[in-house]
């Protein structure tokens, strides 16, 4: 026992563990305390479920009906011993008000939010800790055996849909994406302003959404001959700022170095790397491929090969027709109105479309070479998810001690 703690915490069960567990990730000496063993008690043997999604409120509408019957069953999960006792009497009056509609779907949202709270940390847990509790992610199908209970069933149901109607349906916090000419807006827009005013009216709620943490190492099993390989980095993270050369890297390393490595010699269906701006992810990623550590090796490879190509002036110029080629590529006007959307959510204005255009077209040998340093981050701190066979994962781990990581059966 530590001489000296910041927290005391008393009961080794569950709750106890993680309590103390989250306490001494936040830094805090922590001594828990237990009679027995850890988890010996009611959290020996015990499961539950974690279901955003079904987040029906204990008080709810016909639960006092459901109470009275339950009294006088033997088997009943409900057990309340006669006695006088003010305070239990209130709190009883207290739990019939809101055995109502309106308190049910108040309830509703922050049961479900603390639902999606406790399944990210147990996904955490799993991940981070490496923690075997049987933990699987397999969906949940409600059965009805009476009327009654597929009309509350019924009723849980409306009340989430409800719910995310308020939250995704709402005139003051939406965007209309139209595609018109001036003489086709000037005649549709009095029937999009009818139609707007159809819908429900709310101040916006916002919703936060949070990434579910990854394991750095992933294997996903499947009977299969061939793998499928990915590793990637947020360059973002290393300290790399996007600029539009890094565009003509990419094309180099695809019709390149890839297509030698991955496709020529390796024999993989597809092999290539994609690199998003506004997530800063650069990710390698191979398909249909007979290797697995020969295709990392590769991709491992192609900072070092980025670093050491020295292209003349018209190899140079002919990756940069291929990026521009890319950046304005042909559209009809639907799809130019959907582009213009998908920029305006994102915030890309024309003003930073310009300046990327301008960086591709001065692109040169150096900034080729430049882009090899970010491209080191991915090398050295990647993530590494490959989809193939059992057999494949488990010699990949005989030759390297940090694969397969976590291996989940697929099929």
């Amino acid at each position: 026992m530590a001489e000296e703690s910041d927290v005391l915490v008393i009961g080794g069960g569950s709750v106890g563990v993680c309590t103390a567990y989250y306490l001494a990730r936040k830094g805090c000496r922590v001594t828990l305390i237990e009679k027995g063993g850890i988890c010996s008690g009611c959290s020996y043997g015990n499961a539950c479920m974690i279901v955003p999604s079904h987040a029906m409120p204990v008080p709810a509408p016909g639960v006092i009906g459901k109470s009275l019957k339950w009294i006088f069953e033997e088997d009943s999960p409900l057990l309340i011993r006669p006695r006088v006792d003010w305070q239990f009497l209130l709190w009883l009056l207290r739990f019939a008000a809101s055995c109502r509609r309106r308190p049910m779907e108040r309830a509703i949202p922050v049961l479900r939010d603390l639902g999606r709270a406790s399944l990210l940390l147990f996904q955490e847990l799993a991940a981070t800790e490496e923690l075997s509790f049987d933990f699987e992610r397999r969906g949940l199908m409600s059965v009805y055996t009476t009327a009654a209970g597929l009309e509350e069933g019924r009723a849980e149901a409306g009340a989430i849909l409800e719910d995310i109607r308020r939250r995704l349906v709402n005139r003051r916090h939406m965007i209309a994406n139209v595609t018109l000419d001036a003489r086709g807006m000037d005649a549709f827009r009095p029937q999009l302003g009818a139609f707007l005013e159809t819908l429900p009216a709310a101040p916006p709620q916002h919703q936060r959404w949070g990434r579910e943490p990854m394991p750095a190492r992933e294997g996903l099993s499947l009977p299969a001959q061939v793998n499928y390989v990915g590793k990637g980095a947020r360059l973002t993270d290393h300290g790399y700022t996007w600029h539009g050369s890094a565009m003509v890297a990419r094309g180099w390393l695809n019709t390149s170095w890839l297509w030698e490595k991955l496709r020529v010699q390796g024999g993989a269906y597809g092999g290539f790397a994609v690199h998003d701006r506004l997530s800063g992810v650069f990710n390698f990623l191979s398909y249909r491929d007979p290797q697995l550590l020969r295709t990392l090796d590769a991709c491992d490879g192609a900072a070092a090969a980025l670093a050491r190509y020295r292209p003349g002036r018209d190899e140079v110029t002919r990756a940069i027709i291929g990026a521009i080629g890319s950046l304005d590529s042909y559209q009809l006007p639907d799809a130019q109105g959907y582009s213009s959307l998908m920029r305006h959510l994102v915030g890309l204005t024309d003003d930073m479309r310009q300046e990327n255009r301008e960086q591709v077209l001065a692109t040169s040998g150096a900034d080729l070479r430049r882009f090899a340093d970010a491209l080191a981050a991915v090398r050295d701190h990647g993530d590494i998810v490959v989809l193939g066979s059992a057999a494949a994962l488990e010699a990949a781990g005989r030759e390297r001690a940090d694969l397969p990581g976590r291996v989940t059966k697929v099929l």
